[in-house]
């Protein structure tokens, strides 16, 4: 499975709501886990991805459809886990 298909997996099991809201309906009998243990499992998960993904902006043609959509993927995973770090949540 390559670094997108790994991304997309954990962000729809991550968010099963928006998955079956996406028309992903294998998580439909679930709901997030917001429980402490269950945000320190996500930002062990986020973690692991980003560092999977090429950053993208650095040394490819952003023009390159795969490698938009990475280092979309990328910023997208650090924002959140920016915000799961945060007091603010």
């Amino acid at each position: 499975m390559n670094a997108l298909a790994r991304f997309f997996d954990s962000y729809y099991r991550l968010r099963p709501v928006n998955a079956t809201f996406t028309g992903v309906h294998d998580f439909d009998d679930r709901l997030p886990d917001w429980s402490p243990d269950g945000l320190d499992a996500a930002i062990g998960e986020l973690r692991q991805l980003r560092a999977s993904l090429h950053d993208g902006s650095k040394d490819r043609d952003l023009r390159d459809t795969p490698a938009r959509d990475e280092a979309l993927a990328a910023s997208f995973l650090d924002i959140q886990i920016a915000e799961l770090e945060s007091d603010h949540f």
